[in-house]
């Protein structure tokens, strides 16, 4: 059959369309318009029955189809119920179900428990495949507290002094200065934000001194104070200067004698004496030397 007017071929091929399960009026404009542009051949016939089948079977997957009666259940109340708890008892209804989880504020009593839920139970039924919203109750934020200052404190003062923070405590005994049982360090600094549950470590004294760091002590003898005094500050020693008169005058000094004539205690290779130790330098001086200090102690820097 030839259809000579395009009103004819549109009319012929909207029928088609429609037949071929075309169900959105645009949709079979568009296949009717399609086909009525190719002709009256019996081409644009099949040609326009493809195009039509194409855009049913697109519809088709756009448009999932409407559960039926067998497929809607009804959502039970799950509220007070932890998460555990909740999602177990829906998913006994269907375990098609998505679960989704969100968190709001609520009271210290209802921590971890469901407070509200979408869609709520007794409603309508729903799909077997629906989506379900639990909103749970989160963990308030923890209470943060200043560290103490507990150095110089006993063993069992800083433990009290602490007690209310509800730390972890860990003590380690080192050797110290300090009297035996004494805090001498405190793993963190005083005025730390800490929480309940956080470690602390205490270095609690042994009572027994600690050895003090050894290091060699120089011989300085024969140099000029000021050059000697330095050294030994650098190598940490704490220095005291004394000077001696030889009672030359102007005319006897032609060169300057103010050097170390003796140190105590003595120095050299090999000689290792405390770190921090006192070290007194005897210097010599001249009675007619303006301005030369007559004794004084030098703190090592």
């Amino acid at each position: 059959m030839v259809f000579n007017s395009f009103a004819s071929r549109f009319v012929v091929n909207t029928i088609l369309a429609e037949r071929q399960g075309v169900t959105d009026p645009t949709a079979r404009t568009r296949v009717a318009l399609l086909g009525g542009l190719l002709g009256p051949s019996a081409t644009g016939l099949v040609v326009t029955t493809v195009l039509a089948r194409r855009e049913a079977e697109d519809q088709t997957q756009q448009i999932p189809p409407a559960p039926s009666a067998s497929d809607l259940v009804m959502v039970p109340n799950v509220l007070g119920q932890s998460f555990a708890a909740a999602q177990e008892n829906l998913k006994a209804v269907s375990s098609q179900f998505k679960i989704q989880l969100r968190e709001v504020g609520g009271l210290a009593e209802d921590v971890g428990v469901v407070l509200y839920q979408e869609p709520a139970s007794g409603g309508k039924p729903v799909a077997a495949t629906s989506s379900i919203t639990l909103y749970i109750s989160r963990q308030p934020a923890p209470n943060r507290a200043a560290l103490p200052h507990v150095i110089g404190m006993t063993r069992d003062e800083a433990v009290q002094r602490l007690s209310s923070l509800g730390l972890v405590i860990s003590e380690v005994e080192v050797n110290s200065n300090q009297p035996q049982g004494w805090v001498v360090m405190q793993s963190r600094d005083a005025g730390t934000q800490v929480v309940a549950g956080e470690p602390l470590t205490l270095l609690i004294s042994s009572g027994v001194p600690a050895t003090p760091e050894q290091v060699e002590l120089p011989n300085v003898i024969g140099q000029h104070y000021v050059a000697a005094e330095r050294l030994l500050n650098e190598k940490g020693f704490c220095v005291q200067v004394e000077t001696v008169n030889t009672g030359g005058t102007g005319a006897d000094v032609k060169t300057d004698t103010r050097v170390v004539v003796d140190q105590m205690p003595k120095g050299g290779d090999g000689v290792q004496v405390s770190k921090g130790s006192k070290v007194v330098l005897t210097v010599q001086n001249h009675s007619s030397s303006p301005g030369y200090p007559q004794s004084h102690a030098a703190s090592s820097k």
